[in-house]
C-alpha cells in the first residue's frame, strides 16, 4: 500500500495536471495519517478487542482505495490515500493480537514472520505497481488493494478468535486528539522541507505547532489516570531506546527506497546504471525477498540473544551496507548487495522490536506500546524521506541527483542507523528468566 505508487509518482503530475508538489502528498498523506492512527489503534485494540479494530481499519482502507481508483483530481488521490493509511494501524494492533493466538517458543517466530511479510510487501509493491502502470492502468493498483482488502476482512472474520473487549478500562479523548494533531502538524512541517527549505515559514511553523501539541500532551499523559500512552512506562531505557533505534531502521529503510530507485533509472551520463523501470523494480524486490529469508534466522537469534541486542546487531549490519554502497559508488553489483544485506538487517531488526515491547510491558497495554512504537517508526520514515531528499535536491544538475548527491545521501543514512545501533547496545539487557524462548 505504501510503496504500489512509487512507480508511477513521477508521472502524477502529468497523469492529474497538478504540480509535483501536490503530488508528493500522496504518498505523504499516508504516513502522516498513518503517524496519527497507530498509537489511537492501538489503544482502541486494547479497549474493545483487537479483530475489531482490524477489521473496521481495513474497512477504512477499503474506502481509501475506491476513492483513488476513481479519483480524477489530484485531491481526491491525496483523500483517498490518507484513507487509505488507516491500515497502518493494523500493525500494531496485529502484533499485538499474536500474543493470543501464539505463545510459548514460537512467538518469536510468529513476529518474524509478521516482520517478512511486512518487507516483502514494501519492496514487491515498487515492481508491482510499475506492471500494472506500464501494462494495464496505473489506477488498477488501487482495485487490486481494494480487492486485497476486502479478502483480509474476510479471511480475520472467519480465522482468527475474538478477543472480548475490556470494560475496566477508559479511552483518553485528549490524549488521542493531541497526539495525533501533533504528529499531523510536525509531518506537515517536514512535507514542506522539500518544496521551502529548513527556514521557510512552512516548514518552521507547523514543525514547531506540532512539537508545542506533543509536548502539551505528554505532560497530560503523565498526569492522567487512563492515558492514552503510558509515558512513564515509554520513558523506560528499554523501551525509549528500543523505539528510537527502530526509527533510526526506518530511516535507513526509507532512505534506500528514496535513493535506490534514482540511481538505478538515472542515465549513465549523471551518473546513474541507465536501467529501465521494470529492470529496477525487480533488483528493488531483492530487499523484500531478503527480509523474508531471514524470517527462521531471526527466530533462532532470540533462543541465545537479548532482542534488544539483535535490533543493535541488525542496526550495524545496516550501517556497514550502506557504508559500502557509499564507497562502492554506482556500481549494479554493490547496489544488490546493499539492498540483499540491508534487507536482512531491516527484517532482524524489526523481528527483534515486539519480542523487547512484548516483555516489557503488560498485557493490558501492549497493543498502545506497539502502536507507540508504529508511530515513532514512521517519524523516523517521514524524516527520512525528508532529508535524503533535501540532500539529493541540494546537489543536481539538469534536475537529476548528482554522484555527490548520492555519497552524501548515503552517508546521512548511515549516520542515522549507527546512531541507531549505538543506541540499541545501550538497551538494558533482559533478565535470564525472561527471555522469550522460555516458557
Amino acid at each position: 500500500m505504501q510503496t504500489i505508487i512509487v512507480s508511477v509518482q513521477a508521472d502524477l503530475p502529468r497523469l492529474l495536471d497538478a504540480s509535483r508538489e501536490e503530488t508528493a502528498w500522496a504518498i505523504t498523506a499516508t504516513i502522516t495519517t498513518g503517524c496519527a492512527v497507530a498509537p489511537v489503534a492501538g489503544r482502541l485494540g486494547d479497549l474493545y478487542g483487537h479483530r475489531r479494530v482490524i477489521v473496521s481499519l481495513l474497512g477504512v482502507f477499503v474506502v481509501g482505495s475506491v476513492v483513488c481508483g476513481v479519483a480524477e483530481s489530484v485531491w481526491s488521490l491525496i483523500v483517498g490515500r490518507a484513507l487509505q493509511g488507516a491500515a497502518v494501524g493494523v500493525i500494531p494492533v496485529a502484533t499485538s493480537m499474536l500474543r493470543n493466538v501464539v505463545s510459548g517458543p514460537r512467538l518469536p517466530l510468529a513476529f518474524a514472520v509478521v516482520a517478512g511479510t511486512m518487507g516483502v510487501g514494501s519492496a514487491f509493491g515498487i515492481p508491482l505497481g510499475a506492471v500494472l502502470a506500464t501494462h494495464v492502468d496505473w489506477r488498477v493498483m488501487f482495485w487490486l488493494c481494494c480487492v486485497l482488502g476486502l479478502g483480509c476482512v474476510v479471511w480475520i472474520r472467519w480465522g482468527v478468535p475474538v478477543d472480548g473487549p475490556r470494560p475496566d478500562g477508559r479511552f483518553d479523548v485528549v490524549g488521542a486528539a493531541g497526539s495525533s494533531l501533533g504528529a499531523v502538524a510536525v509531518l506537515v512541517g517536514l512535507s514542506g522541507l522539500l518544496v521551502q527549505g529548513w527556514d521557510a515559514p512552512s516548514t518552521v511553523v507547523p514543525a514547531a505547532v506540532g512539537l508545542a501539541v506533543l509536548g502539551l500532551t505528554g505532560v497530560h499523559l503523565w498526569y492522567h489516570r487512563a492515558p492514552l500512552i503510558n509515558v512513564r512506562l515509554a520513558l523506560r531505557p528499554r523501551l525509549l531506546l528500543t523505539n528510537v533505534a527502530s526509527a533510526a531502521v526506518n530511516f535507513g529503510m526509507m532512505s534506500m527506497l528514496v535513493f535506490f530507485p534514482q540511481l538505478l533509472v538515472l542515465p549513465p551520463v549523471v551518473g546513474g546504471l541507465g536501467l529501465g523501470a521494470g529492470a529496477a523494480s525487480a533488483i528493488m524486490a531483492a530487499s523484500g525477498l531478503a527480509q523474508l529469508c531471514v524470517t527462521p534466522l531471526s527466530a533462532r537469534l532470540s533462543r541465545s540473544l537479548d532482542p534488544g541486542r539483535i535490533l543493535a546487531l541488525a542496526a550495524l549490519l545496516l550501517t556497514l551496507a550502506l557504508v559500502l554502497g557509499v564507497a562502492a559508488g554506482a556500481q549494479l553489483w554493490a547496489v544488490v548487495l546493499v539492498l540483499i544485506a540491508g534487507g536482512a538487517a531491516i527484517g532482524i531488526a524489526l523481528a527483534a522490536v515486539p519480542l523487547v515491547i512484548h516483555d516489557a510491558v503488560s498485557p493490558s497495554d501492549i497493543a498502545t506500546a506497539h502502536g507507540l512504537n508504529a508511530q515513532i517508526r514512521m517519524f523516523g520514515t517521514a524524516a527520512a524521506a525528508a532529508a535524503i531528499g533535501a540532500v539529493l535536491a541540494s546537489q543536481t544538475i539538469a534536475g537529476a541527483p548528482t554522484p555527490a548527491g548520492f555519497i552524501w545521501a548515503g552517508l546521512t543514512a548511515a549516520a542515522a542507523t549507527g546512531v541507531g545501533a549505538g543506541l540499541g547496545f545501550l538497551i538494558p539487557r533482559q533478565a535470564p528468566e525472561k527471555l522469550p524462548h522460555a516458557s
